[in-house]
C-alpha cells in the first residue's frame, strides 16, 4: 500500500450550528466544537454563515465587528491553544467603513483574517415569503479569493454563491482542492436545491465541496415566541460526486480524512481540464 505524505492528506471538521442571536452563547459553542475537533484529530475545522450572530427578530441591528472585537480575540485564543485552523463561515464585519458578510480565517497560531467577502448577496422574494435583501445591510464583495492551507488551496466562498456557475468556474480555472460554502440556507430552497447544488460543484470542478450549515429552529434569546429556520445537512462532497457527510445533528461536528489522491484519480479518468485546452 502507498504512503501518502502528510501534505497530501488532512484531516477536517465539520460543524452544523443552531446559531441565534446571542453572540456569547454562539461563541461559547464555537469553543467547545473547536476543543472537539482537536480532540478528534482534525487540523482544520469549518463553521457556517452567519456563525456567531444570527438575526431573528426583523429590524434588530447586526453588531458588526472588527478585529478587535472581543468575540474574535475569544475564538483567536481557541484557535492557538488548540493548534487548530479554524474557519468561520460568516461574519458580519466593518473594514475601512464598509460593511461585508466576510469569511474569516483564525490560523492555529492565533492570526485572524478576512478570507473572502461575499460577492452574491441574498436578495430574493420567494412565492408566499416575505421580500430579503442581504445588500439593504452589506456590501458586496470585490473578488474571488484562493487560500492555501497545508498544501491544499481553497476556494471561497458563502452561501448563496453556490448557485453562480461563472464564481465557481473561477476556482475550477485555479485548480483549487476544496471549495467552501458555508451557509444558512432556508427549508423551502434547501429541500429543493441543496443537495443537488453541491453535488454539481463537486463534479465539475473535480474538488472536494465542503458546505457547513446553520440548521433547525433558531429561537430567539429575547423573544422566545420568535424563531427562524433554517435546512441544515452540513455536507461533503468528493470530487465523484459522493456524499461522504450529510450531518443533521445541530451544534455538531463530523471528522473525517481528504486526500489528494481521490482528486487525482477522478480527474485521471476524465481529464476535464485538459479537454477544455484542447478545445481552447
Amino acid at each position: 500500500m502507498k504512503v501518502l505524505m502528510t501534505k497530501e492528506r488532512i484531516k477536517i471538521a465539520i460543524a452544523t450550528l443552531n446559531s441565534t442571536d446571542c453572540m456569547q452563547q454562539n461563541v461559547d459553542i464555537i469553543s467547545d466544537l473547536i476543543a472537539q475537533g482537536k480532540k478528534q484529530g482534525a487540523e482544520i475545522i469549518f463553521f457556517p454563515e452567519n456563525a456567531l450572530f444570527l438575526r431573528i427578530r426583523e429590524g434588530d441591528l447586526i453588531p458588526f465587528l472588527t478585529y478587535d472585537s472581543e468575540e474574535l480575540n475569544k475564538l483567536s485564543q481557541v484557535a492557538k491553544e488548540n493548534d487548530i485552523t479554524v474557519n468561520v463561515g460568516s461574519v458580519a464585519m466593518e473594514i475601512e467603513g464598509k460593511r461585508f458578510n466576510s469569511n474569516l480565517m483564525i490560523t492555529n497560531e492565533g492570526k485572524v483574517t478576512v478570507a473572502y467577502n461575499k460577492i452574491h448577496l441574498f436578495d430574493i422574494q420567494l412565492n408566499g415569503d416575505l421580500v430579503i435583501r442581504e445588500s439593504d445591510v452589506f456590501h458586496h464583495g470585490y473578488s474571488p479569493r484562493v487560500s492555501e492551507f497545508n498544501s491544499w488551496k481553497i476556494g471561497h466562498n458563502i452561501c448563496f454563491d453556490i448557485r453562480f456557475s461563472r464564481l465557481a468556474n473561477f476556482y475550477y480555472e485555479a485548480d483549487v482542492d476544496l471549495l467552501i460554502y458555508p451557509a444558512a440556507f432556508l427549508p423551502k430552497t434547501g429541500e429543493a436545491h441543496w443537495h443537488v447544488l453541491n453535488r454539481s460543484r463537486a463534479i465539475e470542478g473535480q474538488c472536494y465541496v465542503i458546505s457547513s450549515a446553520q440548521g433547525g429552529q433558531h429561537i430567539s434569546s429575547i423573544d422566545k415566541m420568535k424563531y427562524r429556520e433554517t435546512y441544515g445537512h452540513s455536507m461533503v462532497v468528493d470530487p465523484w460526486g459522493k456524499v461522504l457527510v450529510d450531518c443533521e445533528e445541530l451544534n455538531s461536528i463530523v471528522v473525517l480524512e481528504l486526500t489528494k489522491e481521490k482528486i487525482n484519480e477522478v480527474r485521471r479518468q476524465i481529464p476535464v481540464s485538459q479537454l477544455k485546452k484542447e478545445i481552447n
